[in-house]
């Protein structure tokens, strides 16, 4: 909580106390919708040596029950007028492009039937590849939907696409991740390619079927996700998910359950001027990454490059072979990745327009110890740490896919 600006920290705690929610929930949240923001404005952090954007994929992991959607609700409501008011402003222009690309088709087709009657005809050929090219130039276009839930990844395609080149995905259940296996074939690995290289923004050629192949060149999505103990542990355990890298992608929270402790009567409520100081804190945000939106760690001699180095340093020497965090080295770069875009968003959430503070530093990097630790206990709850248990859970998930009671040998093989 310290490392959110006042307006973000007391609207989280308000929140959390009228939904009787953790913290964490609320504050995973805020920093959705911030990453929602720089997403939005292509914002980025310059490192000297590499840059990152702004977009996160956040994960709370809570039981049925205890309040994941109202809390997402109010906590994400600015993004979602936002996301309204943008679809408003471009509802002209939109029209204007659908209704060109319309009449581009319509010359194209009229171009098509002439040369079917004339094959041979010079003219009519240079007209059919003329009305052809123009409507290449005229990109198909559907409405913007900027926030979507359950989405598979072929209707992500479409979204990034009608977005301009991004995505956010909110939702209170993980059902994305059971999309991505739901039209593959036995036998085949989830369809995972966009979401890995939108965490980055790499281009991607997309085959669907029927369609053809569709090109995204830079994509870029923000999830915000919340998923029950069960299914963060299939993740985790699924071994695509995890050595292909959405897995190590996916910074990750499992607050204490408040389930038996909850206020039931005469709960706090939420409060307007909380909430709107909550609002306009994400207009300043917003305004000040449109503005600014590429923000620098300074290099060379500067204190809060003194203190990324170290941390980066002192977690190089702890993912060693004799290191306590040897177990997820796999996951560290990213989790590396996801502090500098924390620190990105916490730059412009307090304010900030120059290079990074080191306050700033300290605060981001409050938050990626934060997911070590949380990201430690998940895989020691697991036991996807250990090869062999892995191994041994795979087993069981066979058997209990194909309801055995018993198999043989050759059967296990």
């Amino acid at each position: 909580m310290d490392s959110l600006p006042p307006a973000a920290a007391s609207y989280v705690h308000n929140v959390a106390e009228a939904t009787q929610t953790p913290t964490d929930l609320a504050a995973t949240c805020a920093l959705g919708t911030l990453a929602t923001l720089a997403m939005w404005n292509n914002a980025t952090i310059d490192l000297d040596t590499w840059t990152e954007p702004g977009n996160l994929y956040l994960v709370c992991v809570l039981g049925t029950g205890e309040g994941k959607s109202p809390t997402m609700k109010w906590m994400c409501e600015p993004i979602h007028t936002m996301a309204g008011r943008m679809v408003t402003d471009n509802a002209a222009l939109l029209s204007r492009q659908i209704a060109l690309r319309k009449q581009a088709q319509a010359r194209h087709k009229q171009a098509e039937r002439a040369l079917d009657k004339n094959p041979d005809d010079p003219d009519t050929l240079v007209d059919e590849q003329a009305t052809r090219d123009a409507l290449d130039l005229i990109p198909e276009q559907g409405t913007p939907t900027y926030i979507l839930d359950d989405v598979t990844p072929e209707a992500m395609i479409e979204a990034i696409r009608d977005n301009g080149g991004h995505l956010t995905v909110l939702s209170s259940e993980p059902g994305i991740f059971d999309q991505t296996s739901r039209y593959q074939q036995a036998g085949t690995p989830p369809n995972i390619e966009l979401m890995l290289k939108a965490w980055s923004g790499e281009g991607v050629n997309l085959r669907r079927v029927g369609r053809g192949v569709t090109t995204l060149d830079s994509p870029s999505i923000n999830m915000m996700l919340m998923a029950q103990p069960v299914a963060i542990s299939r993740i985790y355990g699924n071994t695509e998910m995890r050595e292909r890298g959405l897995a190590p992608r996916l910074m990750m929270c499992h607050p204490a359950t408040l389930v038996g402790h909850r206020q039931t009567i005469n709960r706090p409520t939420i409060q307007n001027n909380l909430k709107e100081a909550w609002e306009a804190l994400c207009q300043d945000v917003n305004i000040r990454m449109g503005a600014h939106p590429t923000t620098i760690l300074t290099p060379g001699i500067d204190l809060a490059r003194f203190v990324w180095d170290e941390w980066r340093k002192n977690l190089e020497t702890r993912i060693g072979s004799t290191g306590d965090l040897h177990h997820i080295a796999g996951f560290m770069a990213k989790i590396i990745s996801s502090t500098a875009r924390t620190c990105l968003l916490l730059h412009h959430a307090w304010g900030h327009t120059g290079p990074i503070e080191p306050d700033t530093m300290h605060r981001a990097i409050q938050l990626g110890d934060y997911w070590i630790g949380h990201l430690c206990s998940e895989i020691a709850a697991t036991g996807t740490d250990q090869p062999d248990r892995r191994a041994a859970q795979a087993v069981l998930n066979w058997a209990a896919r194909h309801d055995m009671d018993s198999f043989t040998i050759r059967e296990l093989r």
